[in-house]
């Protein structure tokens, strides 16, 4: 059995779906600003700068949704609420299709950080009065399984599986998929996976934790230029928010039912093994990487696009660099690699997937987006990022996705066009 792409859904800092997100990453347009939220706004607090996700109103961007539904829903779910009705109706499944057999749609939708923030709003009413009671719609957007049960009725999924790997969540929600679709251990099969992830951690628990672990850039001066994978000075992430899904299908399934598949999903390979809590293993991203190709039975020449988790940290950045060396050997320094999250910062949960869409969309335009605010070489990430402008007319048929975690989780993909059904 194959696996098809055959929608993408998104909601970004750049971009309230695929298409305002996929013209701004192409034209290198930044999402990064100064943070809107009131906790920024206190006098001396440390990072000021994220990248949100501006003129969001649920009432108009999710009117589907029942008022009382809305009331619960944590920003984080709202954004994959979005996304995944947007890619549902690209795949053309707002109608159940009738293919003459039972099957089952699964929700693989993860979280990073799920609804983190509402702790906050817990803990300071606890504060105040000792057995204060909680408004229980906090309590219900804090539970992770939360963020995808409210998405049910959008979905209509038969399974649904709440998954939480880290900045690796959405990389490893496909690699599941795969694992769903291509079994044949159940009675009734899978042939429908709705993956990706989505998270809004903009948050002062989240912010100020992040920044005590050094992790965020402290560039608040220049909010624009604070995000800047591989350049040598770079000096953390800067944090996003948003949501990005997209769904899978086995190609017998999507061939009966008239659909029309974007991409080709032909490689994936997920590693967590004991490593640090923060500092990626240069040998897990190795192997990766390499099974990855394996399983998708392509060799470093095939790769066109290497679509880089390039966080903008230290460590992250010249690890994954390193390891694409390794990987790639004398064709590392011809492939182009590029950063998205240099226009919409750290997306957490959903970065994986965020990187997914810009693999399909420059397989589908042939245009790749630039790495923006490289500026200073890094003798240690010497690679191709496309500094700066995107290149338009390239030849992308494959392209190999990036997604590390905290933990030491690794996951990568491989996306291949589609050239006509081969079933």
């Amino acid at each position: 059995m194959n696996l098809v792409i055959t929608s993408c859904g998104a909601v970004t800092p750049v971009g309230i779906g695929r298409e305002a997100t996929w013209r701004a990453l192409s034209n290198g347009i930044s999402g990064v600003g100064r943070i809107t939220k009131e906790f920024a706004q206190k006098p001396g607090y440390p990072i000021q700068i994220a990248g949100e996700v501006s003129d969001w109103d649920p009432k108009k961007q999710i009117p589907w949704v029942d008022r009382e539904v809305r009331r619960f829903m944590h920003r984080s779910a709202q954004f994959a609420e979005f996304a995944s009705r947007e890619a549902k109706e690209q795949a053309g499944l707002l109608k159940v299709p009738d293919v003459g057999y039972k099957y089952d749609t699964v929700n693989l939708i993860g979280t990073g950080a799920a609804g983190s923030d509402q702790y906050e709003h817990m803990t300071r009413a606890v504060d105040k009065k000792v057995g204060a009671k909680i408004r229980p719609t906090l309590s219900i957007q804090v539970i992770a399984n939360t963020f995808q049960s409210v998405l049910a009725k959008t979905i209509g999924s038969d399974q649904q599986y709440t998954l939480n790997t880290a900045c690796a969540t959405s990389g490893d929600s496909m690699r599941l998929a795969a694992l769903f679709l291509l079994s044949e251990a159940d009675v009734v099969p899978v042939t429908v996976a709705y993956t990706g992830g989505g998270d809004a951690a903009i948050s002062e628990t989240q912010i100020s934790s992040f920044w005590g672990l050094g992790a965020l850039s402290t560039r608040n001066d220049a909010p624009e230029k604070a995000s800047r994978p591989f350049d040598k000075d770079r000096d953390g992430f800067v944090m996003g928010e948003g949501a990005v899904v997209l769904i899978v299908e086995r190609e017998d399934f999507a061939k009966q039912r008239g659909a029309k598949p974007i991409a080709r999903f032909i490689g994936w390979s997920s590693i967590c093994r004991e490593g640090h809590s923060t500092d990626p293993d240069l040998g897990d991203m190795v192997e990766t990487i390499n099974r990855a190709l394996e399983q998708a039975k392509r060799y470093p020449e095939d790769i066109d696009l290497i679509v880089a988790h390039g966080t903008s940290t230290l460590k992250n950045d010249a690890t994954e660099t390193e390891a694409i060396k390794k990987c790639y050997g004398n064709r590392a320094t011809k492939i182009p690699v590029t950063a998205p999250k240099s226009m919409v910062g750290h997306m957490l949960g959903s970065a994986g997937s965020l990187n997914a869409l810009v693999a399909i969309k420059a397989i589908q335009t042939g245009i790749i987006p630039p790495t923006i605010n490289y500026e200073t070489p890094d003798p240690k990430c010497d690679l191709d990022y496309v500094p700066n402008v995107a290149r338009t007319n390239q030849r992308v048929r494959t392209v190999a996705i990036h997604a590390w975690g905290f933990g030491n989780q690794n996951s990568v993909l491989i996306f291949e066009g589609f050239d006509g059904w081969r079933v």
